[in-house]
């Protein structure tokens, strides 16, 4: 038997004395059955949120520049929409200009007797 049972056996008594067999097998259960190497210390949390932070920086230097560049499309988008609106203003203007020339004309000729 290895020391590591032979401590979980006497761990297991120990609790089974104070606590009962029942909840002694309980707690013994969420304890891990070897001793493992995999716990993280201080150092490899500040490590990882170093390293968090870093790659959120990255991640937040590019979704600016992302941003950036629609913003900069949408722009000139929005130019392109301002003009082709303008010109489709002017136009519907000068058309009903013209049509109501039109017919100023002809209502003046029908009064007249030109026509």
């Amino acid at each position: 038997m290895t020391d590591a049972a032979r401590d979980r056996r006497e761990l297991h008594q120990a609790l089974a004395d104070q606590l009962g067999e029942r909840p002694a097998d309980t707690l013994m259960a969420h304890l891990p059955d070897q001793p493992t190497p995999d716990f993280a210390t201080r150092d490899d949390l500040l490590a990882n949120t170093i390293m968090l932070r870093g790659e959120m920086a990255e991640l937040r230097s590019e979704l600016r520049g992302e941003m950036a560049e629609l913003r900069s499309e949408l722009r000139g988008e929005m130019a392109e929409l301002k003009v082709s609106l303008q010109r489709f203003v002017v136009t519907t203007i000068l058309a009903g200009n013209t049509a109501l020339a039109v017919l100023i004309i002809t209502a003046f000729g029908v009064i007249t007797g030109l026509s």
